[in-house]
């Protein structure tokens, strides 16, 4: 019989600064994209290649074009939620990009987010 562990939430998340010094200011075009590996109602995951350090990484796009409000709630609360989890069976939640190439702009423009 296989025993698995709960993912546990950590006491104290780390500071943003810390964890995602750079969130936002990188742009998707530093990832090349290998293959669609899933699809759901809120975008779709994707294999993908970071062109900087080489690493594979899954890239999830969130669809905004139906968001009135913006940022989806739902992808506030999964981001929210992959920081504090620390579980070998749980995907890190290592930085969002966005596919503006100026930070200004995705704030201002609907775009695509990516968590990656």
């Amino acid at each position: 019989m296989q025993v698995f562990r709960r993912p546990r939430i950590l006491n104290k998340p780390p500071s943003d600064d810390d964890r995602f010094p750079n969130w936002g200011e990188r742009c998707v075009d530093v990832f090349d994209i290998v293959c669609q590996i899933g699809e759901g109602t809120y975008g779709q995951v994707y294999k993908a290649k970071d062109k900087d350090t080489g690493e594979l990484v899954a890239l999830k796009k969130v669809r905004l074009e139906n968001e009135k409000e913006g940022f989806p709630i739902t992808a506030v609360r999964e981001i929210k939620i992959l920081r504090q989890l620390n579980h070998p069976s749980i995907v890190n939640l290592k930085e969002i990009v966005t596919d503006k190439q100026d930070a200004l702009d995705f704030k201002k423009d609907k775009g695509r987010h990516c968590l990656c």
